[in-house]
């Protein structure tokens, strides 16, 4: 369907009665008016879109300047590159045309209707220039058209694939191709029905209140404002881009003709326009008291479901502070497990070092006591014998050296002993493949190498932890009460310590301290594979209600 507004620029639209309701409600709702524009009924109908109609009528609105653009670089590319009067014609002709017939796609009713047309008109441009009848008109300049033509149907696609929740707009791609094959350009006039029609269904369903009407008036205004921009901004362009089409035929009498013809057609269009302000101010006045009662009723309308939105409003901020108190109490809570086991960790530990020192200073007394001992028996023993027999003396001082130092050797071999005997009392296997696997609902697994079941004691714990492949994000954080050391086998991990990100390839080692939050991510496509270390340990056994545990058998594996 062919818009005459558009296609001829020696026409204008008579404008009707209706045209004084739009600028006097535009106006009178302007300042009151605060609901966000619906979705058009086109809109609302697509499935796969979900997007305000304001927002994707300005995104096609920006498309419909980038397609001009890229047409008119593309022309002036020809022009520069060619002598031919005709190549010439053809340029000129090309980007005068195709800017009205761009301005008829982009300013469609529905914005959806606007972006199928403009996409449809650049697949309908590339399929004339390349096996169409304008597969020949820029001669060996050919090829700028028609690269001009497939950068602006991807743009279109582009744009398509933005809008869209899937991210898919095959199924429209293929409909437009079939569109464009069923209504090829014929000549440079690039003269074609919009899509339009094709929706005239789903444009009927769009109906409304009238507070609704009023509230898209507003944005019809702000459309109006977009569209008198756009004019404004591509009139001179045309203007000159037909003078230098005018100076081209100057010579050729037929285009005399249609120049003359369209001085005669501008004149009409003049008196048209000075017929339609002189009654402009009248309609204005009929109209202007119909549209303010109307927006009197509908003002008290939109006061009460202000106020029942307003409760509403309170009620949900009721709700949100319920979860937020909650979200609370659960954090609080988990910050006092962790402090828990933070000084639960830290007393074992200090246990195991206390109990090893009062151990050693015990057997150490011993072997005071039994110098002394020895020593003093020794002493009693000389000063006995200086008295009665001093020659003696001399022998008993030998006896009584060689007496205390085999008393302190046999001390402290009894100590060595002692130590020996309860090293030996800790029962530890000496090789083993494990002794448990770890595996969560995210389907990270820790196979823990070494702990208190096959060590004999909590100062160490060692795993092999394994990250399914990513990306994946790092979670929130946790704490541990043991120093956490990872290194890292294959993959790339994304260790996170008190909210600064390090990025462990494989060779290198992170380090957590006890009281520091840390959070494991994935930064490749593989898996991250690395050996975890905590000292004191502990920690299997604090993380493994969060795990599903399995045994190792006698081969190593679950």
């Amino acid at each position: 369907m062919k818009n005459p507004a558009f296609h001829s620029p020696t026409s204008l639209p008579r404008l009707g009665p209706g045209a004084a309701l739009l600028f006097a409600a535009v106006i009178a709702t302007a300042a009151c008016s605060t609901a966000p524009p619906p979705q058009s009924a086109l809109i609302s109908s697509a499935p796969d879109i979900e997007m305000p109609t304001t927002e994707l009528r300005l995104r096609v609105y920006g498309y419909s300047e980038v397609f001009t653009g890229d047409v008119e670089q593309a022309a002036d590319r020809i022009l520069k590159a060619t002598d031919d009067p005709e190549i010439e014609r053809q340029a000129l002709r090309w980007k005068l045309n195709i800017l009205s017939a761009a301005q008829v796609a982009a300013f469609a009713l529905d914005p959806l209707i606007g972006l199928y047309d403009m996409w449809a008109l650049a697949v309908q441009m590339r399929r004339f220039f390349e096996t169409g009848p304008g597969r020949e008109v820029f001669g060996e300049h050919q090829p700028i058209a028609i690269e001009t033509s497939r950068r602006l149907e991807e743009k279109a696609y582009e744009l398509a694939r933005s809008i869209s929740v899937s991210g898919d707009p095959s199924g429209p791609s293929r409909d437009i191709e079939a569109y464009a094959a069923a209504h090829p350009f014929t000549d440079m006039h690039f003269v074609r029905e919009t899509a339009t029609s094709e929706f005239a269904d789903l444009l009927a369903q769009d109906q409304s209140g009238g507070l609704a009407v009023l509230g898209d008036l507003a944005v019809q205004f702000g459309d109006l404002t977009e569209r008198l921009k756009f004019y404004a901004a591509s009139l001179p362009h045309q203007f000159r881009w037909q003078s230098e089409l005018l100076l081209l035929d100057i010579l050729d009498e037929r285009a005399i003709d249609e120049f003359l013809g369209d001085v005669e057609s501008i004149d009409v269009s003049a008196q048209r326009l000075a017929d339609f302000a002189d009654t402009l101010s009248a309609i204005i006045d009929e109209q202007a008291t119909e549209a303010i009662r109307v927006v009197g009723e509908e003002a008290a309308i939109a006061l009460r479901d202000v106020d029942r939105q307003r409760i509403e409003t309170l009620e949900w901020f009721t709700e949100e502070r319920i979860v937020v108190v909650d979200d609370l109490v659960r954090e609080r809570i988990a910050v006092m497990e962790d402090l828990a086991a933070i000084t639960d960790s830290a007393m074992r530990g200090s246990t195991l070092v206390l109990d090893d020192a009062v151990d050693r200073a015990f057997y150490r007394a011993l072997q005071l006591l039994a110098v002394i001992f020895i020593g003093g028996l020794l002493w009693v023993f000389l000063v006995r014998l200086i008295w009665k027999r001093p020659s003696a003396a001399l022998i008993a001082v030998g006896l009584g050296a060689w007496g205390l130092g085999g008393s302190a050797t046999t001390g402290t071999a009894l100590a060595q002993e002692a130590d020996a005997r309860e090293g030996s009392r800790v029962d530890y296997d000496r090789s083993t493949f494990g002794t448990r696997w770890l595996e969560s609902e995210r389907g990270t697994t820790i196979k823990i190498l070494v702990e208190a079941a096959n060590l004999g004691g909590s100062e160490v714990e060692i795993g092999e932890i394994t990250f399914p492949g990513g990306p994946r994000p790092a979670g929130q954080g946790h704490l541990h009460a043991s120093i956490e050391i990872f290194y890292v086998l294959s993959g790339e991990m994304n260790h996170v310590v008190n909210g600064e990100s390090h990025i462990l390839k494989p060779g290198m080692v992170g380090i957590v301290r006890p009281g520091d939050r840390v959070a494991h991510g994935v930064s490749s496509a593989e898996p991250v594979r690395a050996l975890v270390i905590w000292a004191p340990g502990g920690e299997a056994d604090r993380i493994a209600p969060y795990f599903e545990e399995r045994s190792i058998d006698s081969g190593g594996a679950p």
